[in-house]
C-alpha cells in the first residue's frame, strides 16, 4: 500500500467489499433528515439496498436546527436501522465555503467512530472539491469513494457570490471530480451513458422509495363525478425562478393552460396543488389571473403542507399531473414525484421525457400528453378525464402493485456494482 502523505491524502489502498472488518458504508450528502427533502427519501431508499446487502450504513445529512457551534450530531429518529449523523446546515459564507471545499466533518465522524470500518464512502451530489479531497482520504482509510450524481444543475444568475460559487463547482463536480470516483451511482440513462463511457463502473436507480407499498386505498372517482388530479412541486418560489435562467422545473403553468383548454371541452375535474401558493404563482405568472379565475375551484392551491396528509392526498387521486421542458436539466435527472406517485397507487399524467419513458406505460401508469402545446394537451386530458371508474381503478391496482420503485427490486443490480468496484482501479 502506497504511503499516506501528512494531510491523510493518497490515492491508493482499498478493503475487499464486502467481508472482513470493513464493513461499513459512510453515505454523505445534503440530506434533511427524517425526510424535509427528497435527497433524503433518495439517500434512505438508497441506503436500504446496500443494508440488505449486509452493510452496516451510515447516513451524513444537514439540519437546520443545529448550529455552528453544535458541531455534528447523531440523530434519534429511526430510519431504518441505520445510523444517521446531522452536520449544522452552513450558515454564512464561511460556512459554506468550508463545505464546498473541506469535508472535515465527515472525516471527523469516520474517524471517531467507525475506524477501521469503512468499506466504502458514497458522496451525493457533493461538492467538487471536497469530493476530490474525501475521496483521497477514502483510499488513504483503505476504503473506496464512490459519487452519486442525481442531476445536471442548471446554471444560476450571477446575483449573488453563493450562485458564481455554484456555477464553478458544478461543472467542476461533473466533468472532473466524478470521474475520479471509483463508481457512480446515478439517476437516469443520460448520466448513466456519460460516465460509463469511459468504464467506470455505475450504477443506475431511479428514484426509489423504502417505504412499504400502501395497502388498497384511494379508490377511483365514481362515474359523473369531477376527476381528482394532483400536483406537488415547489419550483413557483419567486425567488427561486429569479436565480434561474430555466424558469421553474415543474409547469404547472403549462398544466393550469393544459387545463384551461379541457375545462372549455366540458372535463370536469378538480386539481390540489401542493407545494405552491397562489400568491407565488401569480408573482411568476401575473398573465394567468383571468384563467385561474375562469377555472374557479377547479384549482385548489394548498402550499407547503406535512409530508404525511400530501401523501394520503396523492393516493387518494385519481392522477397526479406534471410537465417538465425537454434540457439537459430535465432529461439528466429523474422525477421523484412520477416514482412517488407510482409507489402510492396513482397512475401519472406527464410528456414524454427521458429515462422515465422506460417506466411509463400507456394504459397502465398513466398517459402521456404534449408539453409544447396547450391545445393539443388540453383536447388529450379531455378524453382521458372521460376514462370510466374501472379504468382508472385498474391502473391504480397495477401502479400499486406494481413494485417498479421499491428499493428491494433493484438488490442484485446494486451487488453487481459493489462487486465490480471492489477491486482496485488504479
Amino acid at each position: 500500500m502506497t504511503a499516506v502523505a501528512e494531510d491523510g491524502f493518497t490515492d491508493s489502498g482499498f478493503a475487499p467489499l464486502p467481508g472482513g472488518p470493513a464493513d461499513t458504508i459512510l453515505y454523505a450528502g445534503a440530506f434533511e433528515f427524517p425526510d424535509l427533502n427528497a435527497a433524503a427519501q433518495r439517500a434512505v431508499a438508497n441506503a436500504s439496498i446496500f443494508r440488505d446487502l449486509g452493510y452496516r450504513v451510515v447516513l451524513i445529512g444537514l439540519s437546520r436546527q443545529l448550529g455552528e457551534e453544535d458541531g455534528p450530531r447523531r440523530a434519534t429518529f429511526d430510519n431504518g436501522g441505520m445510523d444517521c449523523w446531522e452536520l449544522p446546515y452552513p450558515a454564512g459564507r464561511v460556512a459554506w465555503l468550508r463545505r464546498i471545499v473541506s469535508g472535515a466533518e465527515v472525516l471527523a465522524i469516520a474517524d471517531a467512530h467507525y475506524a477501521g470500518r469503512m468499506a466504502a464512502l458514497i458522496l451525493y451530489d457533493y461538492p467538487g472539491v471536497a469530493q476530490e479531497r474525501l475521496r483521497r482520504a477514502a483510499h488513504a482509510r483503505g476504503a473506496v469513494a464512490i459519487g452519486e450524481a442525481t442531476e445536471w444543475y442548471s446554471v444560476s444568475r450571477m446575483r449573488s457570490v453563493a450562485a458564481v460559487a455554484r456555477n464553478i463547482d458544478r461543472p467542476l463536480r461533473m466533468r472532473w471530480a466524478n470521474h475520479r470516483m471509483d463508481g457512480m451511482i446515478v439517476a437516469s440513462e443520460f448520466l448513466r451513458d456519460f460516465y460509463g463511457r469511459r468504464g467506470q463502473p455505475v450504477l443506475e436507480l431511479p428514484t426509489l422509495l423504502a417505504d412499504p407499498p400502501v395497502e388498497a386505498e384511494g379508490e377511483a372517482t365514481p362515474d359523473g363525478k369531477p376527476k381528482r388530479l394532483f400536483f406537488a412541486g415547489s419550483g413557483f418560489d419567486p425567488r427561486t425562478v429569479a436565480e434561474s435562467r430555466e424558469g421553474p422545473k415543474d409547469r404547472l403553468d403549462k398544466v393550469v393552460e393544459a387545463l384551461g383548454v379541457a375545462q372549455g371541452l366540458g372535463a370536469e375535474f378538480v386539481l390540489d396543488v401542493y407545494g405552491v401558493e397562489r400568491s407565488d404563482y401569480l408573482a411568476v405568472m401575473p398573465l394567468h389571473a383571468p384563467l385561474l379565475e375562469t377555472l374557479g375551484d377547479r384549482i385548489r392551491f394548498h402550499g407547503r403542507q406535512p409530508r404525511a396528509l400530501v401523501r394520503a392526498r396523492l393516493a387518494a387521486s385519481d392522477y397526479s399531473i406534471f410537465l417538465r421542458k425537454k434540457s439537459i436539466v430535465s432529461v439528466a435527472g429523474f422525477p421523484t414525484k412520477f416514482g412517488e406517485s407510482i409507489h402510492f397507487g396513482t397512475p401519472v399524467i406527464t410528456n414524454a421525457l427521458g429515462s422515465l419513458m422506460r417506466y411509463h406505460t400507456e394504459g397502465r401508469t398513466g398517459w402521456y400528453i404534449d408539453y409544447g402545446d396547450s391545445v393539443s394537451a388540453g383536447g388529450r386530458l379531455a378524453a382521458i378525464l372521460r376514462g370510466s371508474q374501472v379504468e382508472v381503478s385498474a391502473m391504480k391496482t397495477h401502479c400499486r402493485t406494481s413494485g417498479l420503485f421499491h428499493y428491494a427490486r433493484y438488490l442484485s443490480i446494486a451487488e453487481a456494482f459493489m462487486a465490480k468496484i471492489s477491486r482496485p482501479r488504479y
